[in-house]
């Protein structure tokens, strides 16, 4: 019961929402969304580099790619991530 959506504005929340309830009613145990994942379609991928920052709108429908992988607790071998949010300033 795919969407179509690439991103969730406050229009289309209602509607996201009530499948996003129908799928995990489901599969109550859904995996990490990944290349193979039903009802997931991948349209572009980012390879993982060091150092490297990735911004994307916060409303836009994303998914790490982890596959198999044993992500470390160490932060100086493990992975960062940041979640946040960036606002242009209002003109005063």
């Amino acid at each position: 019961m795919p969407t179509g959506f690439e991103y969730v504005d406050a229009e289309r929340a209602p509607d996201y929402a009530s499948r996003m309830r129908q799928e995990v009613a489901a599969q109550p145990n859904p995996a990490h969304a990944g290349r193979d994942t039903p009802n997931y379609e991948l349209i572009d991928e980012v390879p993982a580099v060091f150092n490297r920052v990735i911004l994307y709108r916060s409303i836009s429908l994303h998914s790490g790619l982890l596959g198999q992988s044993t992500l470390s607790p160490d932060p100086r071998t493990g992975r960062l991530t940041l979640n946040t949010i960036i606002s242009p300033a209002q003109a005063r």
